[in-house]
């Protein structure tokens, strides 16, 4: 019971911090938008094709960073970086330009600066489940690491068991050779012996 009451408030402390975070990027992303928006009015476009531009600059940004995903192959997220990167800087030009004073030109970039920030801290919060499952996949692992190495190391005692005892069979039959070939003259003595007494 007491493990239940004291994950409810850590899990709801994570839910905060992510929903303020994902707050964060929403909300930067709406300003970036608004700018992509004015900086495209201001340059002759029209009112629908201003609408549409930040899709293709701040949309493609988001997109890169979906495409940074765990779930996506190394390649992928390596290429989505690289498209997020771009459209970044783009939409940091974009609004750097549509300001019309220096405080609106630096609201630009704290803006972008603000999104970016947003986006890579809310991947950051992790629960401290993931801390506990990665200790007890490292305990895991050790203990298989420390498993084989004692089963090569029985194996090893058990080779050089067996090597001693080949050895000692070995040297007994050699022995025993020896000894058989060491008792053959002798016998064959006491047999002329007594044959050369009546002679």
């Amino acid at each position: 019971m007491a493990a239940k009451t004291t994950a409810a408030p850590r899990d709801t402390i994570h839910t905060i911090a992510k929903v303020i975070a994902y707050g964060m990027f929403a909300g930067a992303l709406a300003l970036s938008a608004s700018h992509i928006i004015g900086l495209f009015e201001l340059l002759g476009a029209a009112s629908l094709t201003a609408c549409v531009m930040p899709i293709f600059i701040d949309g493609v940004a988001l997109l890169g960073r979906l495409a940074r995903s765990d779930r996506f192959a190394a390649q992928t997220r390596c290429t989505g970086l690289k498209v997020q990167i771009v459209a970044s800087v783009i939409s940091l030009i974009a609004n750097v330009v549509a300001g019309h004073t220096v405080g609106d030109k630096v609201a630009g970039v704290m803006v972008v600066a603000g999104y970016v920030f947003a986006e890579w801290f809310a991947d950051q919060l992790k629960p401290v489940e993931v801390d506990v499952a990665a200790d007890r996949a490292a305990a895991k692992a050790a203990a298989v690491a420390k498993a084989a190495a004692t089963r090569k190391a029985n194996a090893e005692a058990k080779k050089v068991a067996d090597a001693a005892k080949a050895e000692a069979a070995r040297s007994r039959r050699e022995r025993k050779a020896l000894d058989a070939k060491a008792a053959a003259p002798a016998a064959q003595v006491t047999e002329v012996i007594p044959a050369t007494r009546y002679i």
